[in-house]
């Protein structure tokens, strides 16, 4: 493969690579190591090792603050260190900033691997772009090894980050379909409670959960599904009698709601959106009413 071919490689995966980076300094460092990579100047291996340096650190700090991970039950900092080190806002990450213990024994989710595999890339990574001082890294070939060992490591370390952190979350959305049940029957029961004069739920239909982290300390939870309910309209004698009505209908629902990072099941902020579809329409409205005035005028006997 000419050289030429190799650049053009190289730059493909770096684009590829600036999608899975915070928006900002980091896609600018990435676009700024690659661009003086490729100039016949000298040192140019020595700024594309400094620029690859900022992207490493603003990713990890991005994915994992210091606070964030430091507040994480049973951290520890290394010895002779003051803020986490790497490994640590790897760790962090990949648990998608869950409690290990939480991780590992209600999720029942391993990530040992990934942070095995993330930690070794890592260190191959930081050996790659800390170049040693009065080395001049200007030759073709060493170049073009340069920043293809740094971002073959990069491209390792947010693979593996991130199927652990999505590994996570999917089992995260498992966890909690049931306090998403719970919260959405309580709170959907007098929107429905408005459609007939009694109703029933016969079931809760959760089709998707998606999970995402609103802040490094607060997720936000995004849940869709369907309800099945009985509606009737009158007395149960009415209904006997053919003055009343009886229908079973199926509506459609979003819920949203947050929890804090460390304690996942803790809902807040809870909100729900009910599409009662044809029984939004005046018609049905005015249907409604026509019931409810049928049942003012008959005693409700069983």
């Amino acid at each position: 493969m000419t050289h030429a071919a190799q650049w053009t490689d190289l730059e493909a995966r770096a684009t590829a690579l600036r999608d899975h980076l915070p928006e900002g300094f980091a896609r600018t460092a990435l676009d700024g190591a690659m661009a003086v990579a490729v100039l016949d100047i000298p040192l140019r291996g020595n700024f594309f090792a400094a620029a690859m340096r900022e992207v490493v650190s603003m990713s990890l700090h991005a994915n994992a603050p210091d606070q964030a991970v430091m507040e994480t039950p049973d951290f520890e900092l290394e010895d002779g260190q003051e803020r986490p080190t790497q490994a640590q806002r790897f760790a962090y990450w990949a648990r998608a900033g869950l409690d290990p213990a939480f991780v590992k024994a209600r999720l029942d989710v391993d990530i040992d691997p990934a942070v095995k595999t993330g930690k070794a890339s890592l260190k191959e990574l930081s050996k790659r772009v800390h170049v040693r001082e009065g080395t001049h890294v200007h030759d073709e070939e060493a170049v073009l090894e340069l920043v293809g060992s740094a971002l073959a490591a990069l491209e390792t370390v947010f693979t593996a980050a991130e199927d652990a952190r999505s590994a996570v979350i999917d089992a995260l959305a498992e966890e909690i379909n049931d306090e998403a049940f719970n919260a959405f029957v309580l709170d959907t029961m007098e929107a429905i409670d408005e459609l007939a004069t009694h109703h029933s739920i016969k079931a809760v239909w959760v089709g998707d959960v998606q999970v995402r982290q609103a802040a490094p300390d607060q997720l936000r939870f995004e849940v869709t599904g369907s309800i099945d309910v009985g509606l009737q309209w009158g007395s149960n004698s009415d209904v006997r009698r053919g003055d009343g009505a009886e229908a079973d209908e199926n509506f459609k629902f979003t819920l949203t709601f947050t929890a804090p990072t460390l304690a996942p099941t803790e809902f807040e902020d809870t909100t729900y959106a009910l599409d009662l579809g044809r029984w939004e329409r005046d018609v049905f409205e005015r249907e409604v009413e026509d019931w409810r005035e049928l049942e003012a005028k008959a005693p409700d006997t069983p």
